[in-house]
């Protein structure tokens, strides 16, 4: 995402409104163009002067469309509508706070000093944007990429946890907190060789003893790390505590009598509910959103904590952001955030993906499903809900 939006800013200062690039182009002028692009200076020349750089290597197949020339100001990031814009910032914080966990995780492998300060200021402006709309942060929780697991999780985990946290009542700066915390609730595996992490079959006794152990090894990892002092007892508490469970059925098993933290409790829900939706190195088929749902809703007062699971719930819907959907006019639609009124929880915002024939649309309406019409009766409702994951449909392109 962060590569994604220094190209458009690059593109925004040379007033590059698109690129086409032919067939016939071969894999030299790429190259030519590459360099062109990253070593030319937009605020001294013009895209006529890059032209002309194309023109002198005799790079073929490549063409610049001038913005000024294609009527797309309302394109532009400051004309956008105000939610385009907090789609966009919330975009590059989410990519901020991934690439902050795999620097801070790579170092901790290597042994270096590390500085927290980009991941608090991810953090705390997640924090904000969250605040302003919860459901497009949220929305950005479904990209699931098995090859980036660790970080999309760690991410994921965050922003579930500072949702479910501001239902229970924690003030702003202890919603940062926590989210810092849950950034870095598997700091753990970095004590585990990658080979073990990435391995696609089942692992042995010994390698589940790993894994089984990263809990502790990450509080021990959060202690000796330089570029943190008087770890805060919430991010111990993350680490250590996030796959107990409620009941204490999970690990690490302890001798001695153990009360779970608020923190602990949070973060085993996030944790348990991406990890379930996500897919894994060793698991490439996730599960939906609806099934996870139902799942963890069987284990309440078990596994879970019963309070915090309801609140999770409505922080989701019980009809989970993402899930696919079909609608009584047999259009398809997926789940953008759950409805405001509670009594309404059947009833999300949904964004209509295709036809009464199954076509695909672009550009579809959003409905909210509360809304009746003048007789009183809702305009629509959903009939039944798909398995999006049985039937290898992404939806997380709605959300990006």
């Amino acid at each position: 995402m962060l590569v994604v939006s220094s190209v458009l800013d690059a593109l925004k200062k040379w007033k590059i409104g698109g690129l086409t690039f032919s067939s016939s182009v071969s894999s030299k002028d790429l190259r030519e163009f590459a360099h062109l692009f990253v070593s030319l200076d937009p605020t001294t020349k013009s895209i006529e002067d890059f032209r002309q750089e194309l023109v002198n290597l005799a790079v073929a197949g490549i063409e610049l469309k001038d913005s000024r020339l294609l009527n797309l100001k309302e394109d532009l990031p400051e004309n956008r509508s105000s939610k385009a814009q907090h789609k966009v910032r919330s975009k590059t914080a989410y990519g901020k706070a991934a690439d902050a966990v795999g620097s801070l995780t790579q170092s901790s492998r290597d042994g270096k000093a590390l500085s927290f300060k980009q991941a608090k200021r991810a953090i705390q402006n997640i924090v904000d944007l969250m605040m302003q709309d919860e459901s497009i942060m949220l929305g950005l929780t479904t990209l699931r990429c098995h090859d980036q697991y660790t970080h999309n999780h760690s991410v994921n985990v965050s922003l579930l946890s500072i949702a479910l946290a501001n239902r229970a009542g924690y003030p702003k700066i202890e919603l940062a907190d926590l989210g810092l915390a849950a950034l870095f609730h598997d700091m753990g595996k970095s004590t585990i060789p990658l080979e073990v992490l990435n391995k696609p079959g089942e692992f042995t006794e010994d390698e589940w003893t790993m894994m089984r152990n990263h809990p502790t090894e990450g509080v021990l990892s959060l202690t000796q790390l330089r570029g943190i002092t008087n770890l805060p007892a919430r991010m111990a508490a993350a680490s250590f505590e996030h796959h107990m469970n409620l009941d204490y059925s999970g690990y690490p098993k302890l001798k001695t009598p153990w009360k779970l933290s608020l923190t602990g409790r949070i973060l085993t829900i996030a944790d348990c509910y991406d990890a379930m939706t996500s897919s894994r190195v060793y698991r490439r088929e996730p599960m939906s959103p609806s099934k996870v749902l139902n799942m963890m809703l069987s284990k309440s007062g078990k596994s879970f904590d019963v309070t915090l699971l309801k609140l999770f719930v409505n922080c989701v819907g019980i009809i989970p952001i993402g899930s696919l959907v079909v609608l009584d006019s047999d259009a398809f639609a997926v789940v953008l955030k759950p409805a405001t009124d509670t009594t309404e929880s059947e009833r999300p915002v949904v964004k209509v993906i295709t036809d009464a024939q199954g076509t695909p649309i672009d550009n579809g309406p959003e409905l909210d499903l509360t809304e009746k019409d003048d007789a009183g009766e809702y305009r629509y409702s959903i009939i039944r809900l798909v398995d999006n994951t049985e039937h290898k449909f992404d939806t997380s392109r709605y959300f990006v």
